[in-house]
């Protein structure tokens, strides 16, 4: 058994991930999205990381992210 402290109670937490799926909190997801901590946004057009493009870059920089993870 794995055991580790959770103290982000309000905020989104990528909870697992697994090919063409992720789990946030209790909620899984099968598209493209931005997570953000208090936000997520489902509807985000690219489905693969050739389809990222300056204009997604953008979008992601108006929220003035620490990290920025794609997969």
């Amino acid at each position: 058994m794995k055991m580790a402290l959770d103290g982000a109670d309000g905020l989104n937490v990528v909870r697992s991930y697994s090919p063409g799926c992720i789990r946030v909190g209790s909620t899984d997801y099968t598209r493209s999205l931005l997570v953000l901590p208090q936000d997520i946004i489902t509807e985000w057009p690219p489905t693969t990381i050739a389809e990222v493009g300056p204009t997604h870059l953008g979008d992601l920089i108006e929220f003035a992210p620490e990290v920025v993870v794609l997969g």
